[in-house]
């Protein structure tokens, strides 16, 4: 064999290679463009690579799933109703207010004068909770020092808009609130 620049002289080495050497050297040449082939078109390693991801993707989402659900509970539904006794006709004594719940919602009922009045007790400035001021005959924030009437519309403060209003009564004895 003839060696030039470093290299063999292919005709030469043909020549050399026998008839089953050519057999082999087909059959791995045949084998070599079928992997490049199978990987052009996305063959059976491309498959498996796709399946062993979804069924990791599967297997995560199993265990990832009930720990979402018991980070974020189902929302509990609530009863709205339009009216509802909040107490009896002697639990607000004269000149005082106290808070009940109407709907999940603080309510305050005041009873001036033997006269009932009532309105959300949430300051609409930043969602304080209010309470009667006896001495100032109002209602009071501690919060930011916000005064409302005792009807629930504001005098002074930093809050925007007036307490919403609800209606009451009393029947049988009971203090009913009910959306005005």
């Amino acid at each position: 064999m003839q060696i030039v620049r470093g290299e063999y002289d292919r005709s030469k080495r043909l020549e050399v290679i026998g008839e089953t050497d050519a057999k082999r050297r087909e059959a791995v040449e045949s084998a070599q463009k079928t992997i490049v082939e199978d990987a052009e078109t996305g063959g059976r390693r491309n498959f498996l690579t796709y399946l062993v991801g979804a069924l990791g993707t599967l297997f995560v989402a199993t265990i990832l799933y009930p720990i979402a659900r018991y980070s974020y509970p189902p929302e509990r539904k609530k009863k709205v109703s339009n009216s509802a006794i909040v107490g009896k006709d002697g639990e607000v004594p004269p000149n005082s207010g106290k808070i009940f719940k109407f709907n999940d919602l603080p309510v305050m009922v005041l009873n001036v004068n033997g006269e009932y009045t009532a309105f959300s007790a949430k300051c609409t400035h930043l969602g304080c909770l209010v309470q009667y001021d006896a001495k100032a005959n109002n209602v009071w924030c501690a919060c930011h020092n916000a005064r409302y009437n005792n009807d629930g519309t504001k005098i002074s403060g930093p809050q925007p808009a007036d307490l919403q209003k609800y209606g009451v009564k009393v029947q049988d004895g009971n203090i009913i609130v009910f959306k005005a």
